[in-house]
């Protein structure tokens, strides 16, 4: 029989919550953030290393910035001065002569392999789960995992690897593969079966012939990339690649 963990909101039966009353469910895979740190502007023309990771893999990462070029095209001349992520590194690509409207930012790197993990769909189911009451006779509790070092008992939020008084993001399904790019466009669908189009992350490796992994924002003239109620649709005319999706569940929705 397999068991799991659940935490429910204050005053919320954990037993019969629903997924958006839910702190953490142990059904559910998390990210977990293994670096994160903030970056400062770069010079025009520059290649700048943001974060040394070393970890011998493509992570998925997040970057919180007002650089248009990082929600810029996924492939122009024009927008070659993007973020690209190595099994090593996470750069900042500068093309000479532009202008830079780079003012720096904070970067997020997850535990999570962007080619070795496989595709899996995640359920949400509250059966087997370990309650409050059979951990404890009393309600209300707080569970808190701080960083090595730090005092559990008087830490704040920034210092916990874990705490049931934040939620956690719900990840619905995950996958990647190998396209060939090329004419005529090979389409790739993947179905989420969902009732709404989920939040997706989106990475894809060699847009830029250099084998490295951005993160894709929105379709354009040369890149497909439509995320609906039904499906996820891509689809690339110039290099081959590999791609990689996360996709999360709303929690509001049955």
């Amino acid at each position: 029989m397999s068991i799991g963990i659940e935490i429910s909101e204050k005053n919320k039966d954990v037993k019969i919550a629903k997924d958006f009353e839910k702190i953490y469910s142990s059904d559910t895979s998390t990210m977990r953030i293994i670096k994160q740190g903030n970056f400062s502007s770069f010079s025009d023309g520059s290649d700048t290393t943001i974060c040394n990771h070393n970890l011998g893999y493509y992570p998925a990462f997040l970057l919180f910035t007002p650089d248009p070029r990082f929600i810029e095209d996924a492939w122009a001349p024009n927008a070659s001065s993007i973020y690209r992520m190595d099994k090593n590194k996470l750069k900042y690509y500068g093309a000479t002569g532009e202008t830079s409207d780079n003012t720096g930012g904070y970067y997020v790197i997850f535990d999570y392999d962007l080619e070795s993990t496989p595709q899996k769909s995640y359920t949400h189911s509250a059966a087997n789960i370990i309650t409050s009451e059979k951990i404890a006779q009393r309600q209300n509790i707080v569970v808190r995992v701080s960083e090595s070092g730090k005092n559990v008992k008087t830490i704040d939020f920034k210092d916990a690897e874990f705490s049931s008084e934040l939620k956690t993001l719900l990840i619905h399904q995950t996958g990647n593969n190998s396209y060939a790019g090329g004419a005529p466009w090979n389409y790739v669908h993947v179905k989420h079966g969902l009732k709404y189009a989920p939040v997706t992350l989106f990475y894809v490796r060699n847009l830029q012939g250099d084998d490295t992994y951005q993160i894709v924002m929105h379709a354009t003239e040369d890149f497909l990339l439509v995320i609906n109620s039904k499906e996820l649709a891509f689809g690339y005319g110039y290099f081959d690649t590999h791609y990689s999706y996360i996709m999360l569940k709303d929690p509001t929705w049955e």
